[in-house]
Order: structure tokens, then sequence, then C-alpha cells
């Protein structure tokens, strides 16, 4: 055999292999395994391999997100305080620095705040630095003081791919910090919204959950469907980390913590309140959710003052309400436990008499 035909030979099965091997390198996780043999088998005139088309997945749906927010942060940096009253306020007093979790489209304008205060007294005039974890890492965003009443707000002008990002902001005089997530969202997901209170648990203080809730969620989420869980009486101090931390302990499954208020104290008056004001510049969460279970029937009003749309409202209250026999509202339960759809993905939907 002449050797410029086995150069030949040998510079196509070269090809072959590289072809294959670019085509399997292609795969992804979802994708079915090709066996490499007889792919370069088809490319030099055997059998032809069956084309298999993957389903494409939906761009909406959470399960195809990158979660980097479960990162550990640790920053040893320290600063000086601005001045010696914020020092003796932290050494003497509890930290109790509150944010909330935040959710976003991908593209829109992004911005986040904490509130930070020892015990009742806020920070004033002191530096808070923002950082945001990513899946390389955590990355020092920005550093502001504090206003009058304690609040750090931040504008970010870097738009962030589809993800869910740690966030944390740190006073630079002690270390003591405010943990939260941000979600940025495809445009096409579905949010389920429900409410901590009346929704998911019956009382915070002492949680026992709503019985079906947790299926109802996990259905949701099993959709693709985003569920946040909205904290309309943000007064009791959890942080957003913890709140969390309750509901997975309780079987739901994994979403952001919202927390809103519509109320305004006496020393915001005139003034967005700190519900309104941790969401955004405007006081408004700007988003819409499809659905939302709430526990009374002045859930919708309190989501409509905190700027989140909600196309439908399902009050357990309202519900019961309607029930003309059981004044208990045992209907309540057995309509979350029998929500679920008994084949297919149909979404579940109210009673007639809803």
């Amino acid at each position: 055999m002449r050797s410029g035909s086995i150069v030949a030979i040998v510079f196509h099965l070269g090809w072959l292999a590289l072809a294959a091997g670019a085509l399997v390198g292609c795969q992804t996780n979802n994708s079915p395994q090709i066996n490499e043999l007889y792919l370069i088998n088809s490319l030099a005139g055997g059998d032809l391999l069956p084309i298999v088309a993957d389903n494409p997945p939906d761009p909406g749906d959470i399960r195809e997100m990158r979660n980097c927010s479960e990162q550990k942060f640790h920053s040893p940096r320290r600063g000086p305080w601005v001045g010696i009253e914020n020092k003796e306020l932290a050494a003497e007093a509890e930290v109790v620095h509150r944010t909330t979790d935040r959710v976003v489209r991908v593209g829109d304008p992004l911005s986040l705040s904490a509130e930070i205060t020892y015990d009742d007294e806020p920070l004033s005039g002191d530096w808070v630095r923002l950082f945001v974890g990513t899946c390389g890492g955590w990355n020092q965003i920005a550093d502001r003081k504090t206003d009058a009443r304690g609040r750090a707000h931040f504008q970010i002008r870097n738009r962030l791919p589809v993800g869910v990002y740690g966030v944390v902001f740190q006073v630079v005089g002690d270390g003591s910090m405010s943990r939260a997530e941000l979600w940025v969202l495809p445009r096409e997901t579905k949010i389920i919204g429900m409410e901590l209170t009346g929704g998911a648990f019956n009382e915070l203080d002492d949680p026992s959950t709503v019985v079906g809730a947790a299926t109802l969620a996990s259905w949701y989420t099993n959709q693709g469907h985003l569920v946040v869980y909205v904290d309309l009486e943000p007064s009791k101090n959890y942080p957003v980390d913890q709140l969390r931390g309750m509901l997975r302990k309780e079987g739901f499954p994994v979403g952001p913590v919202i927390r809103v208020s519509s109320e305004k104290d006496s020393a915001s008056i005139g003034e967005v309140g700190w519900g309104e004001m941790a969401a955004s510049p405007q006081g408004t969460t700007e988003f819409v959710v499809s659905r939302f279970y709430g526990g009374d029937t002045r859930v919708e009003w309190r989501l409509h003052q905190g700027g989140i749309r909600a196309t439908e409202v399902l009050s357990r209250e309202r519900f019961c309400q309607s029930l003309v026999e059981d004044k208990s509202c045992g209907g309540w339960v057995q309509y979350l436990t029998e929500i679920m759809p008994e084949s297919g993905e149909d979404e579940p939907q109210p009673p007639p008499n809803f």
C-alpha cells in the first residue's frame, strides 16, 4: 500500500475520532449516551444512528437554574467605627439587622437594602459592605454609609445572569452581618406565592404547618415553578435565612422569603416603611404571582400595598366563610390535601364555590 494512502486513511480516521469526541463532549447530563464506536461506524458509511431528540427544557423552569447561594461566607476584615457612639452601641446591644430575599427578572434593574439595628437603635452614619456570592466565590460589590434610620441601600449596575446568589450585608466596625438570597429569574418563570402565616404555618412563634401546604408547594416546584414565601408580618424579626431553615425542616421546597410590610410606624410617616424600602427605591417588589395562598381576607390588599400583583388569591379565611356547614374550616385542610391532580399536569383549581 502506498504511503500516501496510509496517510490519507490515518487522516480520515483521526477526523472521524475528533468528530465523535466533539459530539460526545457536547452532551449535557440530560442527553442520551452515544456509543462512540457505533457513531464512527455510522460516519464511515455503516448503519445510520437513529436521531434521538431530547425535549428542550422549559426556559422558565427553576430546576435548570444554578444555585450559588449556599457557599460559606467569612470575611475577617474589620475597619474603624465612624463614631464612638456607634462603637458603644454595638458593644452593649444585641444585633437585630434585617433584610429580605430579592426576586427580579433577568435584565431588570436591581437594588438591595438592609436595615442595620442593635436592639431597637439604628446604626446611623456608619459603613456597611455588600457582598454577592456567585458560584466562583464571594465578591465585595460596594460600601455605603447608613442613613439616620440605619438603612443601607445599594444600586447594582451590573446585570447578573439567571441564577440564585448569596447576599451579605456586613457592618465594617464589628463584622456583624445580615444574609439573604438573590433570585434572578428567567422572564418565563411562573411564580406561586404562599403567605408564611396562614398559608404555610399556622403561627410563626410556635410553628405548625398548615396541613397539605408543603405538598401543594412541592407539586408546583415539580412543575418548574418558583414558590415564593411572603412574610406580611415582618415585625417578628426572624432573619430570612432562619425562616428558610424552618420551611426546609417542615418539608417545604426551596424558595425565597420576601418580607413585605404595609404598616408605617410613627417614625416613618410620609416616608416608605421598612418592608417597602427593602424591596426597591420605588417601594415595590415588582413581580407578579400567578396564584397566592394566604391566611385572611386582607391578604389581597396587603399584597397590593407591598407591590405584589396576584392574578388569583386564595384566602383560607375567605374559603372558610364560603363553607355552609363546616364552620371550623376543616374544608380548607381537606381542600389542600385533595387539590393535587390525580393524573397529568393540570394545574390545581379552586373549588367552584370559592
